[in-house]
């Protein structure tokens, strides 16, 4: 069986629709467009992506699982940012 970093293709493209709904929700949560949030909507795509794509590379779940860590990463990196007390110097 085919697995990316231990992930088999069904795993792969359970975490990918489950971080796209979560992502979804966060972003309606705070205005705009509003974005699809079915999570059967995802696997449906996501399930006639290849593993890996050298053509399409964008559009392969090996590149979107590393995107989507790459993501959550800067994410924590940002989230780690404290607004200092007023009259306290920033500490960058």
């Amino acid at each position: 069986m085919k697995s990316y970093k231990g992930y088999t293709r069904a795993q792969l493209i359970d975490i990918l629709a489950d971080y796209a709904v979560f992502t979804a929700t966060v972003n309606n949560n705070c205005g705009g467009a509003r974005q699809n949030t079915n999570k059967g909507d995802y696997v449906g795509l996501y399930s006639t992506y290849p593993m890996n794509s050298r053509k399409y590379p964008a559009f392969s779940l090996s590149v979107m699982f590393d995107r989507m860590n790459a993501d959550i990463a800067k994410a924590a990196e940002i989230a780690s940012f404290r607004v200092p007390a007023a009259g306290e110097r920033a500490v960058v």
